[in-house]
């Protein structure tokens, strides 16, 4: 009593396998690329050679100075250079008390070279 199952798996014909697998063979002899992993079996060689296939290229990422220049700012304070704290809400205090300081020390340094013009 054998049962047909929706899910058996499809019947391909041995000749459209073979046709298949000629066309495939053949494509790849006309289009490979000659990669270095290919020629050794140096498992760091082919890591790196995996890598270098893999980058596209340099690529600036817009503006990540500013990002840089204001971790640079955190820093500058103690409790901000490291994770010191054990809530997330008591480091985001420090980070605007450093950022408020920033400012502070920005408008005290306008008001005392504009104070002269007053």
């Amino acid at each position: 009593m054998t049962e047909k199952s929706a899910y058996s798996e499809p019947v391909i014909d041995d000749a459209k396998a073979q046709a298949v697998r000629a066309t495939l063979i053949s494509w790849f002899r006309e289009n490979r690329r000659d990669l270095p992993w290919r020629h050794t079996r140096d498992p760091y060689e082919v890591l790196v050679s995996e890598v270098m296939l893999q980058q596209r290229g340099f690529e600036v990422l817009p503006r990540r100075w500013v990002v840089e220049r204001t971790f640079s700012w955190l820093g500058q304070n103690r409790r901000t250079s490291k994770d010191y704290e054990r809530l997330c809400a008591t480091g985001e205090a420090f980070i605007y008390v450093a950022m408020s300081r920033l400012m502070v020390r920005r408008l005290a340094r306008l008001m005392r070279l504009f104070g002269r013009f007053l």
